[in-house]
């Protein structure tokens, strides 16, 4: 790596700002808790990149299968995540965020910036993920009474709805 950008150092400053004891891995990692979320730092020396990954929250049963599309949809040119790429665990239901960071000229300080700006793109989406799991049980709230009161509104399904016919 170019002497343009030290992990060391930029490790030690941001240690120095935060009153964290991060130490790089042998992958060059560092990980911490950041509003009880976790947050991995993992640089790429020879490409002289940092790959971050921040934890966010997991979607509740209520909002699937329909929530991992809003999120998609979120995803498109990266310009409603702040520059991220929101990801998710079917297995965990955790989404995360995570951002790809170019180093060249780069110092400790606009480390430290950029990081700040990804931690407030991640409260941002914390608080959307809330907002998507307490419509999704609203919304299933009042399904469950529609279908207790008997005023449910049932829609037939039609398979064939969006298909087309092709004809030679």
């Amino acid at each position: 790596m170019s002497a343009s950008f030290d992990i060391d150092r930029c490790i030690a400053h941001l240690n120095e700002v935060t009153g964290l004891h991060l130490a790089p891995d042998a992958d060059h990692a560092v990980s911490f808790d950041y509003r009880n979320r976790s947050v991995l730092l993992r640089f790429l020396p020879d490409d002289q990149v940092c790959i971050a990954h921040i934890q966010l929250a997991e979607l509740g049963s209520a909002a699937l299968p329909e929530a991992p599309a809003l999120l998609l949809e979120d995803n498109f040119m990266l310009s409603n995540t702040g520059g991220g790429a929101l990801s998710w665990s079917r297995e965990t239901r955790m989404v995360a965020l995570n951002f790809f960071l170019p180093l060249a000229g780069a110092d400790g300080d606009l480390f430290i910036s950029r990081l700040n700006n990804m931690l407030a793109a991640s409260d941002e989406w914390v608080e959307r993920i809330h907002e998507i799991n307490a419509r999704a049980l609203a919304d299933a709230a009042e399904r469950l009474s529609g279908l207790r009161e008997g005023t449910a509104h049932h829609d037939p399904v039609h398979p064939l709805t969006h298909m087309h016919t092709f004809r030679a």
